[in-house]
Formats: C-alpha cells, structure tokens, sequence
C-alpha cells in the first residue's frame, strides 16, 4: 500500500520531464517526443555518447520557450544532418519529432510554426 497516487498521468509525465531536463540544463530527444527549440547557430561541437561511443552526438545551444530558458541539446548525428541545412539557411526555429527507439529512430525536423 502506498500513500501516494501511483500512476501518472501523461501532464505529470511531462511536467516532471520537463522539470528534470531544467535542473540537469541539458535535453535529450526521446521516443515520441515533439519539440520547438530556437538554435544558436553559432554553438555546436561534437560529443562523444556515453552509450555508443562509436556513434557521435552533436551537442547545440538551444532556447525552449516552453521551459523558457537556454540548455545544452544533444542530438544524434542523423537528427544534426537535418538541423545544420535548415540553420546555414537562416532557419533557427525548428519542429522536431523523434519516432521510434535505437536503431530505428527516425527524426522529423521542419521549420516551427
């Protein structure tokens, strides 16, 4: 027996994400999740993942209006080789989607709306 409600629901879920990707200042995509994010375009380098060291991360500045506030974005390199044309075209308020998990994630990104 618990005192607490042991269930969730999806608002908490996200709540609490969000309030766990604020205190740790930096962002990870996750299976099914839908962003809006505004990039520097000027702060981006190469990281190594922790996980699978042989596949790179890129590591950008991002604002969240939703959290309001600026972090650190790790991307995988095939969601980064869709950011990086939009951003040399200008285009640094992005919509992206991840669908799926491991090695059959897939990334959406498009200019936000």
């Amino acid at each position: 027996m618990t005192h607490f409600k042991e269930t969730l629901t999806e608002e908490q879920k996200e709540k609490l994400k969000q309030f766990d990707n604020a205190v740790n200042n930096t962002l990870y995509l996750t299976e099914g999740d839908a962003v809006d994010w505004e990039f520097d375009a000027t702060k981006y380098e190469e990281v190594t993942n922790t996980k699978y060291p042989d596949s790179p991360q890129i590591k950008f500045r991002v604002y969240d209006p939703n959290l309001e506030g600026e972090f650190d974005a790790i991307v995988s390199m095939a969601a980064a080789r869709q950011i990086t044309p939009k951003l040399r075209q200008g285009i640094t308020f992005l919509h992206i989607e991840r669908h799926g998990k491991g090695s059959d994630t897939r990334y959406v990104v498009e200019e936000a709306k």
